[in-house]
């Protein structure tokens, strides 16, 4: 119950605890009284303040792709140490897909060779194109165009550099003319175009499609 006169002990009153913003008791970045934090005066373990929990993008405890300390991920491309790729690269409790990349990274063919040999191209393409698919709807639920300035962006570009790790341009494409083919109407042509549009940058993707629908004589709206 709020105190008529409080009787303030700091930023805390001893009678009814309201806490007022002045006359903190820091203890480096926390107040002892309220718990109050502050963006100073961290004691920092690594990546995180042992005394409030904040966390910074550095001095990271590194487990392969994880930080022990604060949990934050790393990409594949972010990882240098040879060792450590490879260590991700031969674990088969991994994501494939994660190994694969950590493999491609190594440029280690024979490592490469071993692993895509233990995906189900066929299911990939099945998956890919479904979750294309998921995010076509999710893109026009938001209001959004199926292009580099949706929100999806980066999960469409995943979904490409996935394929393209696997079975390069080819495989690629392979998913593309099946997302297409799925919409089926004209929107269909125009989010297949896009989605040329999201995959340009990921390997030699782009021009691979340019040169195989001239040879289908595909047309866009």
């Amino acid at each position: 119950m709020a105190c008529l006169f409080h009787k303030w002990n700091g930023c805390k009153c001893e009678k009814c605890g309201k806490l007022r913003d002045e006359q903190h008791d820091w203890d480096g970045c926390k107040c002892k009284r309220c718990n109050k934090k502050r963006d100073e005066q961290h004691d920092w373990d690594g990546c995180k303040c042992s005394r409030c929990g904040k966390i910074r993008d550095k001095q990271h405890k590194w487990k392969d792709c994880k930080c022990s300390r604060c949990g934050r991920m790393r990409s594949i491309q972010e990882i240098d140490d040879e060792s450590v790729l490879l260590e991700i690269a031969d674990n088969r409790k991994k994501d494939i897909y994660i190994r694969l990349s950590a493999a491609k990274k190594l440029a280690n063919e024979v490592i490469i060779q071993r692993i895509i040999a233990n995906i189900d191209i066929d299911k990939l393409i099945k998956d890919s194109v479904l979750e294309l698919l998921g995010l076509h709807v999710a893109v026009t639920v938001l209001g959004e165009k199926f292009n580099e300035n949706t929100s999806q962006f980066k999960s469409i570009q995943k979904i490409g550099e996935r394929l393209d790790d696997v079975g390069g341009k080819q495989l690629m494409f392979s998913v593309y003319e099946q997302f297409r083919e799925k919409l089926k109407d004209n929107s269909g042509i125009f989010y297949g175009h896009n989605l040329e549009i999201c995959w340009d940058g990921i390997g030699d993707y782009k021009h691979y499609a340019i040169q195989q629908r001239n040879k289908q004589n595909y047309e866009f709206n």
